[in-house]
């Protein structure tokens, strides 16, 4: 639902860019009217952006399973390849920073990495090859 409300918006974008610039060749311009719209579509991105870290935080629901010895959702449905392989992915694309968490003021891309980091990288969670 984030990418696809982005893709929209980025579509908006270039709608409007384009409405902008055929306005300017038309001779048509209103600066104002311009100003107004750019400033709608940042504070659409900027809420859009901002769902992006509970979506993923939700989407941690999807590898965490029930451990069978305690009744706790404490184990991840991922063998310990599986796991690493994400956390690599997560680690080459968004830096190691995201090895310490969420923290305030961070971009919501890079919180939503450390959100899926955190729950993954948690040591106390036992793997599906994990005795």
């Amino acid at each position: 639902m984030v990418f696809s409300l982005l893709a929209d918006l980025q579509q908006k974008s270039v709608d409007e860019y384009k409405a902008l610039l055929d306005s300017i060749a038309e001779g048509k311009l209103k600066p104002g009217t311009a100003l107004e719209r750019q400033a709608e579509l940042a504070a659409s991105y900027d809420e859009a952006w901002k769902l992006l870290i509970p979506a993923a935080i939700a989407s941690t629901y999807a590898v965490v399973e029930l451990e069978p010895t305690t009744g706790l959702m404490s184990r991840l449905g991922l063998t310990r390849v599986q796991r690493d392989e994400i956390l690599h992915k997560l680690t080459s694309t968004f830096g190691d920073d995201i090895k310490s968490g969420m923290k305030a003021g961070q971009i919501s891309l890079i919180a939503a990495a450390a959100a899926l980091y955190q729950v993954l990288a948690d040591p106390q969670r036992k793997l599906r090859d994990s005795k």
